[in-house]
């Protein structure tokens, strides 16, 4: 099904325009301002009025007036669709040569899933022209919701591997010994010094013993009591002496000065446990986070490979839309995608615009018209000119 017949009647302002016997390439020419684009935005206003901007359909609703399209099918199949706007609102009339009446349910049938300017597609920004096709196969959400897990999860993937970094963790293992007690040598020498001073107590006190009995000896006659109590306190002196190992001091004070440099690297090693146990802690919860991270972009890819995309080959990747495989580099590329998905999800009515269609090349000019052909599509397109042979108005080729 075509458009064989267009009518404009005080619309976007265009007083009066009609033109039937349309073409497969209907090219509207002429200065910028002279209306082109309104005749484009009345096409659409007539099969899709919601799907105009805001302001728009705004501005139709200022005017009182109509837009009729004649839509000419297989067998002399035809159809009348008539946008009716009066007193600031809007109505839709869809009839068949035959008297059957529709509605917009009915003209979506016609028009399909699908129906964009070719033209403002094309001149959308990657990421636009992505989300669009995104929002057709109802990807748009749930990437967004894996998007967003993803972020949380890097977020806290990052925050874990600084506290990990921050640990200050050295690999390189250090001397292992273990800690020595310094009390305790302490109390070894204390012990050791308290024996040693007995012992030298008890010498002193044989020293005055011996002392006491050459001097008693000397008075052997008159203190011999007082000589046999210190010969027997001397034997008991004795006695306790030779019981008495003497320590050796030296050996201990070693100890306790080579105790210090243990400790000193024992204090070494044991932070050095510390630290390895905390960051292998942190590391181990990065390297699991980094697991969810990666589940997340698995499931993010399942779910866009699950997808059924307009166009057999047409897919999305983190780079934005893809192609068997491989991004979409080049305009040529986008115009063949572009249409693609207008025949994929078109109707009955094969129908495509192209605003700002002057604004390509002659060559990909020519490519469009050439796709357009081979998809079977009646293509509404904008030229600006420099002059107009008819005045001040646009001319239809």
């Amino acid at each position: 099904m075509k458009v064989s017949k267009l009518e404009i009647r005080n619309v976007l302002g265009i007083k009066a325009f009609a033109a039937d016997d349309l073409g497969d390439v209907i090219k509207l020419k002429g200065k910028n301002g002279a209306g082109k684009s309104s005749v484009i935005n009345a096409i659409l206003a007539a099969l899709k009025y919601d799907a105009l901007p805001l302001e728009k359909r705004r501005e139709i609703l200022k005017q009182n007036g109509s837009v009729s399209l004649e839509i000419t099918g297989a067998e002399n199949d035809r159809w009348i669709v008539q946008r009716i706007i009066e007193e600031g609102k809007s109505r839709l009339k869809v009839k068949s040569k035959n008297g059957v009446t529709g509605n917009q349910s009915t003209l979506n049938n016609f028009i399909g899933d699908n129906f964009v300017d070719l033209g403002k597609f094309l001149e959308m920004p990657r990421d636009k022209q992505a989300k669009a096709v995104l929002d057709m196969v109802g990807l748009s959400e749930p990437l967004a919701e894996f998007d967003a897990q993803y972020q949380a999860a890097y977020q806290e993937r990052r925050d874990i591997g600084r506290d990990r970094d921050n640990i200050g963790f050295n690999p390189e293992k250090p001397e292992a010994v273990e800690p020595v007690s310094v009390s305790e040598l302490a109390q070894e020498l204390q012990k050791a010094q308290d024996t040693n001073t007995v012992k030298n107590r008890h010498h002193e006190e044989m020293h005055k013993a011996t002392q006491k009995i050459q001097e008693l000896e000397t008075q052997i006659n008159e203190l011999q009591k007082q000589k046999t109590t210190w010969e027997s306190h001397l034997k008991i002196e004795t006695e306790l002496y030779n019981r008495i190992e003497p320590v050796e001091i030296e050996p201990i004070r070693q100890q306790i000065a080579n105790a210090e440099e243990i400790n000193q690297k024992a204090g070494i090693y044991a932070r050095w446990q510390e630290t390895r146990t905390a960051y292998n802690k942190k590391d181990a919860e990065y390297i699991r986070k980094t697991a969810e991270l990666n589940h997340i972009k698995t499931q993010k890819m399942k779910l866009i490979k699950s997808a059924k995309f307009p166009v057999e080959g047409l897919s999305y990747s983190e780079e934005g839309l893809t192609y068997n495989n491989h991004p979409l580099i080049s305009d040529g590329q986008y115009r063949k995608i572009a249409f693609s998905i207008a025949k994929a999800l078109k109707g009955d009515l094969s129908l495509a615009t192209f605003e700002n269609f002057s604004l390509l090349d002659p060559e990909a000019q020519a490519e469009v018209i050439r796709e357009a052909h081979e998809a079977g599509f009646q293509v509404f397109v904008e030229i600006v000119t420099g002059s107009n042979p008819e005045g001040d108005g646009f001319y239809i080729e």
